[in-house]
């Protein structure tokens, strides 16, 4: 699949997602975290219980992104994050530039604690996920179907 069809689609998939999301009142917050599921299920055939896993290695990422908590993946792959050590800095730095300065607020924080609190909160997960396959996905087959 070319790069611009491939980002057209997921565009696209994204967008409908929100646009569903906001119909059935859900907030921004909630379509941000149903694409996120849309696409790591499109990336695990669809299967559910990816979420049910111990996903060890994306908690830990999440938590770094979001704190700095040190990965610790061995020496072969640690040589690969030294360039992203700073990033966690970065986004809070940013976070709170934006804020003080312009009034504005970036949403990767909260969008980064919501995945987390997705893998390791069960009665969270379960609530979202639940959400997600008897509201979300019907209502975009309809649209499908419509379009």
């Amino acid at each position: 699949m070319k790069t611009d069809d491939f980002l057209r689609i997921n565009f696209d998939t994204a967008l409908k997602i929100h646009t569903t999301t906001d119909k059935l009142g859900y907030s921004a917050d909630y379509a941000r975290l149903f694409t996120y599921i849309y696409f790591k299920l499109k990336d695990n055939d669809d299967n559910y219980e990816y979420f049910e896993k111990d996903n060890k290695i994306e908690i830990d990422v999440l938590q770094f992104l979001m704190n700095g908590k040190k990965l610790n993946f061995g020496p072969k792959v640690d040589k690969y994050f030294k360039s992203i050590q700073t990033l966690p800095q970065t986004l809070s730095k940013l976070d709170h530039d934006l804020r003080q300065d312009l009034g504005m607020e970036i949403r990767i924080k909260s969008e980064l604690m919501n995945r987390y609190r997705l893998h390791t909160d069960s009665t969270y997960r379960k609530k979202v996920m639940e959400i997600y396959k008897t509201k979300i996905v019907p209502s975009m087959k309809n649209q499908k179907k419509a379009a």
